[in-house]
């Protein structure tokens, strides 16, 4: 959304028509109720133990862990125990990476304390975390008998928790005010965040915490975009595209006189000058067209099946909008299609102009030190010397586009181009016998320089497609025998050959 200012020129911020506002508020309401899950799968509401994927450390010295430290399985559980705790960490972790490699969630948790309350919400019974510790379970050795525990970060009150207290109950609870300046290193602190979270729940019907230490992965990854529509309402409401999402027919009348505009404008013909052209890889004209369109400022949708490019577009896409100085946030349903498009930029050495997310706010100091290297090296740049290139480029696009030109040209008195007559021959297929014969003296007059050109016209008409001698697989040219044997060595060979047959004839 960021061609729509956040303020004015008085420094006012935008304001919608009442009509648009009350559109875009009914569509925000009903796109949080289909988000909002707060029913039995959602498991930071409703977590159950399970068979394996459950890691319950609450009989366990967890003390050094939750300071900060880093702790060994095996210093947590006895010999006779560690088997059982070591499959299930397994488990757990095999679970997340999955989670982070197909859906890019970290659900990788440790939960301290438990809250339940009485819910007309599921038959399921809610057992909700308390707090949630991002967690890194690395296994020790290939056959991971052993793991090693440690907590990446601070940590957070539930935020699925605070919502359902606040939606059902009307309990409204801010995180940072409830954990204060505690230090959640100390166990009396964590129990005092607990203990505060327990008066806070006092209307809440059962409502009950329950002091557990348990490891799973915990998930509500539409939150965010609920939290997102509720702080944005206001300043979608003022845009174009979102309100026309929403419903609004004014907003929908302004997208298509936008439209319009850019169609008329030719996104593809004339084709832009090389130096106002930053395709990174190669792009067919459905392609350049989307980059185009895209860059006029259009609102629109490429689908296309697996293996038409789509990867490929988006990084020309992106390296074409941050050649012209602007940003753009890039997202996916799955891991695998941004780290396509991030392979594709940092194979054309443009790696430097990725801030990679996917973490989250979490791993803060990968973030800074990914910004910090990025500012060294734009500091560093050279700017090219790309003017060759560019003239380069211009040339070989004239000739491939008057090529094109010329191979869809009707040819008159017929009225049929090269194409559509090469399109028309391929069902007979064999080889091509040509009338035209070059003799004796014709030869002779050629020059050097012509007959340089001659050879070259010669191999570009072959190269495009044209008829050439018949290969070893095909039918026998009548005078292979003669050149392969040295028997006709030059012009005047030929002429005496030529000579020759036509007395016999």
């Amino acid at each position: 959304m960021d061609d729509i200012p956040e303020r004015d020129g008085n420094g006012a911020a935008p304001t919608a028509d009442p009509a648009r506002r009350r559109q875009v508020s009914d569509a925000v309401e009903t796109w949080k109720r289909q988000l909002t899950d707060l029913g039995g799968r959602n498991t930071l509401l409703y977590y159950r133990d399970l068979q394996r994927g459950t890691l319950d450390l609450s009989d366990t010295d967890t003390r050094r862990l939750l300071e900060g430290s880093r702790v060994r399985l095996s210093s947590l559980f006895p010999r006779e125990a560690l088997g059982d705790a070591a499959r299930r960490a397994r488990t757990v972790r095999a679970k997340a990476r999955e989670n982070d490699e197909e859906r890019g969630l970290e659900t990788l948790y440790l939960a301290y304390g438990l809250a339940t309350w009485r819910s007309d919400r599921s038959a399921a019974t809610p057992n909700a975390p308390v707090l949630l510790y991002r967690l890194t379970l690395t296994p020790d050795g290939a056959s991971a008998e052993d793991f090693r525990l440690q907590i990446d970060d601070e940590p957070e009150l539930n935020p699925a928790l605070l919502y359902l207290l606040q939606s059902d109950f009307g309990v409204g609870i801010d995180a940072d005010s409830l954990i204060g300046e505690a230090d959640l290193a100390s166990p009396a602190a964590r129990e005092g965040v607990v203990r505060r979270l327990d008066e806070a729940c006092a209307s809440v019907p059962d409502f009950a915490t329950v002091p557990r230490v348990v490891v799973g992965n915990f998930s509500y990854a539409k939150l965010p975009m609920v939290r997102d529509l509720e702080r944005a309402l206001e300043r979608m409401a003022t845009h174009p595209l979102l309100a026309a999402i929403a419903g609004d027919g004014g907003a929908r009348e302004e997208l298509r006189a936008r439209h319009a505009a850019v169609r008329g404008a030719g996104p593809v013909s004339p084709v832009p000058p090389p130096e106002d052209e930053f395709l990174v890889l190669d792009a067919d004209s459905s392609q350049s067209h989307v980059i185009a369109a895209a860059v006029g400022g259009a609102d629109l949708v490429v689908i296309g099946p697996p293996g038409t490019g789509k990867s490929q577009t988006i990084a020309n896409l992106i390296a074409t909008l941050v050649a012209r100085g602007r940003s753009v946030l890039f997202v996916a349903e799955k891991r695998a299609a941004i780290d396509a498009v991030g392979k594709r930029l940092t194979q054309q050495g443009l790696g430097d102009v990725l801030l990679d997310l996917h973490d989250g706010a979490a791993n803060r100091r990968r973030i800074y030190a990914e910004i910090d290297r990025t500012l060294d090296a734009a500091r560093e740049a050279l700017a090219p010397d790309a003017a060759a290139i560019h003239r380069a480029l211009d040339r070989n696009r004239t000739a491939l586009e008057e090529y094109e030109a010329q191979l869809h040209e009707p040819v008159q008195p017929w009225g049929v181009s090269a194409f559509e007559a090469q399109e028309r021959l391929l069902p007979f297929g064999g080889p091509s016998v040509s009338a035209v014969r070059l003799r004796g003296e014709t030869l002779e007059a050629l020059t050097r320089e012509a007959a340089e050109e001659a050879i070259e016209e010669l191999r570009r008409y072959v190269e495009l497609g044209g008829p050439s001698v018949a290969s070893d697989g095909g039918e026998a040219h009548p005078w292979r025998a003669a050149y392969a044997a040295g028997r006709v060595t030059g012009a005047g060979a030929s002429a005496e050959v030529l000579e020759a047959l036509g007395d016999l004839r």
